[in-house]
């Protein structure tokens, strides 16, 4: 959480989510680290018992962002400020019983660190992480446009893929780094790497989205415009487009899977708000809508291969990696914005006709002293 003395202070969040189920049958003990209990755990305590009770072991997790240093309780760099750390997209630091926990709180790194962890072998045997960019990258890259627009080479150097202040070269930069740093480890051998978008950032779909609930207020909820979501493995299938229909809730899932945790969905906390949910403003879908059964999501299994999860043709590092002369080589697609000859890429829809809205703004400003 930021400073006391913020400007903008994040609203303290306490419904569980995967941080608590990360701990299993260690959930008291963990908690009971809290700085701010009384607060913080007021609407898990049944969860944390239930938790508890489980022989399910815990879940080791880091949350790795560009621009974070750990300072401790509510700490970070570049709290309010514009250098490369984004406070709002740190999501366990909404969540008190992580920021204000003495041992949840030091799972909150900084992106390089992550290289750090990977080459030393600190990731242990198995896990949950997430790696986020921020307003700036880490290698100094500018980018390149067709119009050589200075105000663009200046301004979008961020490599998270907000269009309000980043470039999709940078972001993809970042993004084939890590998928580099990962293959050519110890982990490739039992990976999974899902590269997801937390929203569309202003572009625009052809489809509309389908609404599956309503919130209090009786406003219809959609999932929105579809966003991608890729996933990278030596067990995944190839050449193939999954058409599960899914959001965040697949990922959750996906992980809930793995590791054996029970669904957020199913902790009785939730279940209790659920019930309220439907008294009180007779809506169902609430809440997390990750239950093996429930069909509002997919789980990412589509993505693999069964060939592959039994030990045939395990697709080798190099399907994967790219050389870091063509990460850091920018424009990646050379001269043929169609053809990229650095990342190897011929779009399957590069003959198609696209008609492009005439408001459709590709370079929304989307913060502040960060213009168009």
């Amino acid at each position: 959480m930021p400073p006391t003395n913020s400007s903008s202070p994040q609203i303290n969040l306490t419904f569980a989510a995967l941080p608590l189920t990360f701990t299993g049958k260690t959930a008291a003990t963990v908690t009971g680290n809290d700085l701010d209990p009384t607060i913080d755990l007021a609407d898990i305590q049944e969860d944390i018992a239930f938790l508890s009770g489980l022989t399910q072991a815990s879940v080791n997790w880091r949350w790795y962002e560009e621009g974070y240093t750990f300072t401790g309780y509510a700490g970070a760099a570049d709290v309010g400020g514009l250098g490369d750390y984004i406070p709002h997209h740190n999501a366990p630091q909404y969540f008190g019983y992580v920021a204000a926990n003495t041992t949840l709180n030091q799972n909150l790194q900084s992106y390089n660190q992550f290289f750090a962890d990977i080459s030393n072998k600190n990731l242990g045997s198995n896990g949950v992480f997430y790696i986020k960019g921020g307003f700036q990258n880490q290698y100094g890259l500018t980018p390149v446009n067709a119009a050589n627009n200075a105000t663009v080479e200046a301004n979008f150097v961020g490599d998270d893929d907000h269009e309000g202040y980043s470039d999709s070269q940078l972001s993809e930069a970042l993004v084939a780094k890590v998928v580099n740093a990962i293959a050519n480890s110890q982990y490739w051998d039992n990976c999974a790497i899902i590269i997801s978008w937390d929203d569309s950032e202003g572009t625009y779909d052809h489809v509309p989205p389908t609404f599956f609930a309503q919130d209090p207020s009786g406003g219809e909820l959609s999932r929105g415009p579809r966003v991608p979501l890729i996933v990278i493995s030596p067990f995944a299938q190839t050449h193939v487009v999954s058409h599960e229909i899914g959001d965040t809730n697949a990922i959750i899932k996906f992980i809930n899977l793995v590791f054996n945790l029970p669904a957020l969905e199913s902790l009785p906390d939730e279940q209790n708000a659920e019930q309220a949910g439907k008294q009180i403003y007779n809506q169902d879908n609430l809440g997390p809508t990750d239950d093996p059964k429930n069909p509002l999501s997919g789980d990412l299994t589509s993505a693999f291969s069964i060939k592959r999860l039994k030990g045939h043709d395990i697709l080798p590092p190099s399907y994967v990696t790219i050389p870091d002369t063509d990460i850091t080589t920018l424009p990646q697609w050379g001269t043929d914005p169609l053809n990229s000859i650095h990342m190897h890429i011929t779009p399957t829809d590069s003959k198609r006709k696209n008609n492009i809205p005439k408001d459709f703004n590709p370079r929304p400003s989307s913060q502040p002293n960060y213009p168009n």
